[in-house]
């Protein structure tokens, strides 16, 4: 919007009156004007995000143990947990 100001007002000021330098002060004016009046944005954002991983892993543990045994003919089993 504003180079498009500064183009019209220059050409604008180039042809209107007697006045030295009359394209760059309609440029320069026409520029303002564009500028003001426009509801753009810029043309650049910053973007954030933020990506938390965990690393995974698998291994096995001791949980238990089972101890069986005979003693006088008879069968006994003994679990031992962690």
């Amino acid at each position: 919007d504003m180079l498009k100001g500064a183009i019209i007002g220059g050409i604008i000021g180039n042809n209107v009156g007697n006045v030295e330098n009359g394209g760059a002060i309609g440029a320069i004016l026409g520029g303002m004007l564009g500028h003001n009046n426009s509801n753009k944005t810029a043309g650049t954002r910053t973007q954030c995000k933020t990506e938390l991983r965990w690393k995974e892993e698998q291994r096995t543990v001791y949980s238990h143990s089972t101890i069986k045994f005979v003693s006088q003919g008879k069968w006994y089993t003994l679990n031992f947990k962690r």
